[in-house]
């Protein structure tokens, strides 16, 4: 692929939807609605910068909300996206392996990473998402 003079980048992702279907879920309505401006703004913005995503833990109602959504999103991004339910942290950690070594992968997630003993790896792991806390206001600016 040709750059301005510099290797190109690509983005891999892993989503852990660990407490995806907790009580301070999204309503089903918003959480589409969420979804489909991610997937949008990935495919308007970052088509080709995609390598990977990768979604673990997924429950049955994201299974549900994904059967959904794929018909909204563009074929060359919905090939780059791997769903996988949950499963022992080895399980889960041999989806990643493909995506980065082992060594970076946080231990919570089967991987040998920790920051300090810390197997969830706060400084370098996001928080647990928008579908918690204030169901999902922020987000979408509301």
């Amino acid at each position: 692929e040709k750059t301005r003079g510099e290797s190109p980048s690509y983005i891999s992702v892993v989503y852990d939807l660990t407490g995806f279907a907790q009580s301070k879920q999204l309503p089903l309505s918003v959480a589409t609605n969420v979804a489909q401006q991610f997937f949008g703004i990935l495919n308007l913005n970052y088509p080709e910068s995609i390598a990977k995503i990768t979604i673990v833990k997924s429950p049955w109602l994201f299974q549900s909300l994904w059967s959904m959504l794929k018909p909204f999103i563009a074929k060359d991004l919905l090939q780059k996206i791997k769903i996988h339910g949950g499963g022992n942290s080895n399980k889960v950690c041999s989806y990643i392996t493909p995506m980065m070594p082992r060594s970076q992968i946080p231990a919570f997630l089967g991987g040998d990473y920790t920051e300090n003993g810390n197997p969830e790896c706060p400084q370098s792991v996001g928080p647990a998402g928008p579908f918690m806390q204030d169901e999902g206001r922020q987000l979408l600016g509301r």
